[in-house]
């Protein structure tokens, strides 16, 4: 591959680089950003999307999936590593969608009590996801230390995987009804509980204790001491 773009000879470690720079442009790129100067708020994607179609937690981690198996289907022994490049943009687009958004949901969806028992289910799903690539790299590793598969067969099953995962998640996404419980301060120990319509777009209603103030377009009710 040639590693020289845009004038410049790039090193492996410095290509590794450009994830974690990524995920940094595009959290507010998608979610949008306050601007230091004014307080004037920037819409992100998901404010434009959200013109268009209703933009759920569910339906974000849904279309990165999707645009995760699409990043593997780009053209291997690219000629340029800036085709490398677009190929981390479009990963870490999917990784913003999925990832951050995943550990928000998972967070937001967990009872009070539960909320660091779920989270550590929810990392360990990932190391579960480590282990079996690591399996599958044992599995078609010959004796000598050579592949049994091609590069190609390889990511294809990736490819296939992955867009099992994403048609089968997609029911999932439209019929999941969420339920959001916001942890407490120390005057109001008790559990704020959020309960919202289902994906499809239903009428949202909200029970905060003690009646706090709650976001715009949520109709209030105030919840019942027990």
């Amino acid at each position: 591959m040639n590693r020289s773009f845009l004038g410049v000879q790039w090193l492996p470690s410095q290509v590794a680089c450009v994830n974690p720079l990524l995920i940094l442009l595009l959290v507010p790129a998608f979610n949008g950003f306050v601007l230091p100067q004014g307080g004037r708020r920037v819409p992100g994607l998901y404010d434009l999307a959200g013109s268009v179609v209703r933009v759920t937690p569910l339906r974000k981690i849904s279309a990165g999936l999707f645009l995760l198996a699409a990043s593997f289907l780009l053209p291997l022994h690219a000629p340029s590593i800036g085709l490398q490049l677009l190929a981390y943009l479009v990963l870490t687009s999917a990784e913003v969608l999925v990832s951050v958004t995943g550990l928000e949901f998972a967070y937001t969806q967990a009872p009070t009590k539960m909320k660091s028992a779920v989270m550590a289910l929810f990392l360990a799903s990932t190391a579960l996801g480590n282990l079996f690539t690591a399996l599958v790299n044992l599995l078609i590793t010959n004796a000598d230390g050579s592949t049994a598969t091609s590069d190609v067969a390889y990511f294809c099953f990736f490819v296939a995987l992955m867009f099992v995962v994403a048609v089968a998640f997609v029911p999932f996404a439209y019929t999941f009804r969420e339920q959001t419980f916001v942890q407490g301060g120390e005057d109001d120990p008790r559990p704020h509980e959020v309960e919202t319509a289902a994906a499809v777009g239903q009428p949202q209603q909200q029970w905060r204790a003690g009646g706090a103030p709650c976001s715009r377009g949520v109709k209030h009710v105030d919840s019942v001491s027990s």
